[in-house]
């Protein structure tokens, strides 16, 4: 697989909201919030608001209440599935007083591609860091299911040579390594093998033995292949073709094609 990526660097992009925030840099902040984001403070009982106008709002009337105010992220750590952990110390000066107030909290920030979807803001922060924990945990399972189920879909739509649904599976730039003809890129590439298979062996079919979810979203599928040669007319041997899938944001962005169940397994660092 290429080792090309267009995932955001999300640890990087949380260090530059709270770079916004010490700059008072109230467009910036804004301008990486889904226009449904949610600024959730309800842990300390201060509320949550939802949409960048009520988040601005918010914002710029927590920054008048104060005539100095920083956020100094001490530990920011990418727990994957969208989720960032920040741990921060907030320094600061109330307007109201010559005194200064300081107190370590942990922000929670739930990521859509790098846009933010979610703030959540705990001012104990373990309680911070064990719900972003949790919400992680859950956020896998969920997600190495709905992988299972999109090679699922994808060998389905293969099988019923219904190629618009099967490349409906994949990233627009994705590779596919085959055991014969090399690697190929994108939708048009991907069409064409198949296309090509289901010239040369008529009523082929993988049909899928097992679905693994290996982690790291990805999925080993374990097929049985069938079919009939279309100019001998000679049945395909019984022979199993195990694929690893590596999907994300919900596509297949790589499809490697194995000799077995075994050679897959072992790509992942995994044995029977």
């Amino acid at each position: 697989m290429s080792e090309e990526s267009t995932t955001p660097d999300l640890v990087e992009l949380t260090r530059r909201q709270f770079e916004a925030v010490n700059g008072r840099d109230m467009d910036a902040l804004i301008d990486r919030c889904t226009p449904d984001a949610v600024y959730d403070t309800s842990p300390d009982g201060m509320g949550s608001y939802k949409g960048p106008a009520a988040i601005r709002a918010f914002a710029e009337g927590w920054w008048g209440a104060f005539e100095e105010l920083a956020l100094e992220p001490e530990d920011v750590v990418d727990l994957g599935h969208g989720l960032v952990l920040a741990v921060v110390l907030q320094r600061g000066r109330p307007a109201t007083s010559t005194g200064r107030v300081q107190r370590r909290e942990a922000y929670v920030l739930e990521w859509v591609g790098d846009m933010i979807r979610r703030v959540t803001v705990y001012s104990d922060a373990d309680e911070g860091r064990s719900a972003a924990e949790r919400l992680a945990q859950e956020r896998g399972q969920a997600m190495s299911q709905e992988n299972v189920e999109t090679v699922r879909r994808l060998l389905d739509a293969c099988n019923r040579r219904d190629w618009d649904a099967m490349l409906l599976t994949g990233d627009p730039e994705i590779e596919i390594v085959t055991l014969m003809s090399g690697t190929h890129r994108g939708h048009a590439a991907w069409r064409r093998v198949v296309e090509h298979m289901a010239e040369e062996v008529s009523g082929f079919q993988f049909v899928p033995e097992d679905l693994i979810d290996v982690g790291q979203a990805r999925v080993v599928a374990v097929t049985r292949w069938a079919g009939t040669g279309r100019t001998s007319g000679i049945a395909v041997p019984d022979t199993t073709i195990g694929f690893l899938y590596t999907l994300r944001d919900g596509l297949v962005v790589c499809q490697e094609s194995f000799r077995s169940k075994d050679d897959a397994l072992k790509a992942v660092g995994l044995e029977e």
